[in-house]
């Protein structure tokens, strides 16, 4: 007669979470804790998960300024939870500041560029202030898959003696952006060279 009961309290303890999970289940938008879920066969698929951390994976991942990090494309994979970060194949070699008498002077290089649109140069005067848009329209990309390029940009709208902080940020054709530094300038009279 015991066993009889345990069974049933058994049952209907495991309807009950069922439910429970079934309902929860009905969101479209999940917070994931960190813990581990097991899974197998194909990926499943969502359009709006939001991660609290991963599997050995704390936020932020794979240089995402995201946090938590964020995607509208989350797989499922056996065992754990992971992001695809979609970030831009443009392959950065280079990215220089040469301060001059009120003027800052960009060079960057690139190694590689799939699918790059162009680039724009933002502008702070402080590390963690607001970036500003320097350049008046893109800078065309002018790389290839299979061959980078060489960029240079002149900032005239500064003032000798000011710290200014610089990103870059390369643009794909789907609208996919990802930002380089910052680096840091201070425009200066340099004795010697020619204005």
């Amino acid at each position: 007669m015991q066993n009889k009961i345990l069974h049933i309290i058994l049952a209907l303890l495991f309807f009950c979470v069922c439910e429970t999970t079934a309902a929860a289940m009905q969101s479209e938008n999940y917070l994931i804790p960190n813990s581990v879920f097991s899974g197998g066969g194909s990926p499943v698929n969502s359009e709006n998960y939001e991660i609290d951390s991963t599997l050995g994976q704390p936020t932020p991942l794979n240089g995402s300024t995201l946090s938590p990090p964020t995607s509208s494309n989350y797989k499922h994979g056996p065992g754990f939870w992971y992001v695809e970060f979609e970030l831009t194949l443009i392959e950065l070699s280079s990215f220089t500041v040469t301060p001059s008498d009120r003027e800052v002077i960009f060079e960057w290089t690139t190694e590689s560029e799939i699918d790059n649109a162009g680039f724009n140069l933002y502008r702070a005067e402080s590390e963690d202030g607001e970036y500003v848009k320097i350049n008046a329209s893109l800078i065309p990309a002018e790389g290839s898959a299979t061959q980078g390029a060489s960029y240079q940009f002149v900032d005239e709208s500064v003032k000798n003696r000011t710290t200014y902080y610089y990103k870059l940020e390369d643009i794909d054709l789907s609208g996919k952006s990802t930002m380089h530094g910052p680096v840091s300038a201070v425009p200066r009279v340099i004795y010697g060279t020619p204005r």
